[in-house]
């Protein structure tokens, strides 16, 4: 018998590997620019970023093909339900998967010169590992898959922080990784609380929901606070936002909009799929009180966000904070995600979007003008209208203004929190909703002084000599029209996603 389940077990490991086709491709690309590094030092800048980008093109298409093959509602476990290929997994990694060009794109403009680190083959290395560990803990449905996700993902990031040989990025790199391991141990003293209530690690609990009902609620909350503590670091939540301003003002730029966007969507599905898959077993209650305190944390990371960053004149450190209040958005889409999650899906594809190009354009601006302050932006979006005008356009999706798919997701947002108060009649979510269109109208406020004085404010200075990074410019105006098309196409991509999940 002993024989016969240990046969049963590899044959089900062995017909596992065709479905991580996608994430075995990024290895090889990974393992392919190692040697090649090593056989090929001299001639390093012509085929370092095209095998990049090649293995995730080809990691992309696999992982499309995947979920084509799908049946709606089909979940596929694999490797004994360590992980878990299903529609949700499937838009997540294609999403995280389209980022990553253009994080390979910013860099490559610099590739040519010798002091960066960008030319160093371990910085790709660094970037795509990163990538793989997004990918993995999306995949992720055991609490041991979702903690060796978030350590590949976390000391990838604090190696790229600390990239560039300056101080104060090598602070910043000390600070990310500190913070890291203090989290990291309070989401391993969760996972023993985990097993020891539930007598397992895994996210399917058939065997052990009806004893899970008999624990007393706070301890099974004061456990799963404790088991997503680090999730929640890397989404940047509060209290667990304090590494944000520090180590975005001194990473590396193009680090920053790898940061704001593949970590934090890659602990949005870990949420979603807690929410719909985990904490359901364990009673109607506990949900309950789960969506409750999802919401206290996402009424604090929003009024800490929006309060922080009215203080703010340094851009890297205005757009931490604003982060951090979409970051807070997001999680109250989250906690009414069971009836809403075709929205949340929405938002966290234009989410990504907005991310990667809010830092695209702060390192257009820095690149300009050698500075990170808003008052020394004075006059750019006059000189170059392309420019000031895509900056604007993403400024307008970070408010959630009309015609960008800001406007979009955030109304979808508080549509879902208005239904969910609706339904429950909670005065927790009436005061979300209430804080949400505040933090709205603040943000008009401290990310509309970025548009001001690109167009309203006559330069003091001469024009600058500099030219314009013609990659990242593209770059900046292709997802400045991304925004706008989310917009226009709303209803065509909704429909999409439905028929996607459903």
């Amino acid at each position: 018998m002993n024989d016969q389940l240990v046969l049963q077990h590899v044959q089900d490991n062995l017909a596992s590997w065709p479905l991580l086709l996608p994430e075995v491709l990024v290895v090889i690309a990974i393992v392919t620019i190692l040697v090649w590094s090593i056989l090929l030092p001299r001639y390093q800048h012509y085929w370092l970023f095209p095998v990049a980008l090649l293995g995730v093109s080809l990691a992309w298409c696999s992982k499309y093909w995947l979920g084509s093959q799908l049946k709606p509602h089909q979940t596929l476990p694999l490797f004994h339900q360590l992980l878990v290929l299903d529609p949700l997994t499937v838009f997540f990694c294609l999403l995280l998967l389209s980022i990553a060009p253009f994080l390979l794109l910013l860099t490559r403009p610099r590739a040519y010169l010798p002091s960066r680190a960008a030319d160093s083959p371990a910085y790709v290395v660094l970037l795509l590992g990163s990538l793989l560990g997004s990918c993995l803990l999306v995949m992720a449905f055991h609490w041991l898959t979702i903690y060796l996700g978030l350590t590949l993902l976390s000391l990838t990031s604090a190696l790229l922080i600390g990239s560039h040989t300056t101080l104060q990025s090598a602070e910043a790199s000390l600070k990310y990784l500190l913070y890291s391991m203090t989290t990291t141990a309070m989401m391993l003293w969760g996972m023993a609380y985990y097993y020891g209530l539930t007598g397992t690690l895994a996210l399917s609990l058939p065997d052990v929901a009806p004893s899970g009902q008999t624990i007393p609620e706070y301890i099974l909350l004061a456990m799963l606070l404790l088991c997503l503590s680090h999730i929640f670091f890397v989404f940047a939540t509060a209290p667990y936002h304090f590494w944000v301003p520090d180590v975005y003002q001194g990473a590396p730029t193009v680090v920053v909009s790898y940061l704001s966007t593949v970590p934090k969507l890659a602990t949005v599905a870990v949420l979603l799929r807690l929410f719909h898959q985990c904490l359901p077993q364990l009673g109607p209650a506990l949900l309950e009180h789960a969506q409750q305190g999802m919401a206290v944390l996402s009424l604090l990371t929003i009024i800490v966000g929006n309060t922080a960053a009215l203080l703010q004149n340094n851009l890297q450190r205005l757009m931490a904070y604003g982060s951090i209040a979409q970051g807070g958005l997001l999680m109250a889409g989250i906690a009414t995600s069971l009836n809403s999650q075709v929205c949340i899906l929405y938002y966290s594809a234009i989410y990504g979007v907005m991310g990667l190009a809010t830092w695209v354009g702060i390192k257009v601006l820095q690149h300009l003008t050698n500075s990170v302050h808003l008052q020394d932006c004075v006059g750019l979006g006059r000189r170059l209208p392309v420019l000031g005008s895509s900056i604007t356009v993403v400024i307008l999706s970070l408010i959630g203004l009309p015609p960008t798919a800001g406007f979009t997701g955030k109304f979808l947002v508080f549509t879902a929190l208005w239904e969910h108060i609706q339904r429950t009649g909670s005065p927790l979510f009436v005061s979300l909703l209430v804080v949400g269109l505040l933090g709205t109208v603040l943000s008009l406020y401290y990310y509309l002084q970025l548009p001001y004085v690109l167009f309203c404010k006559a330069a003091r200075l001469p024009s600058s000599t500099r030219n314009v990074n013609q990659t990242e410019y593209a770059i900046l105006s292709c997802l400045a029209i991304l925004l706008l098309a989310g917009f226009f196409a709303a209803d065509s991509l909704l429909r999409v996603l439905g028929n996607w999940l459903d």
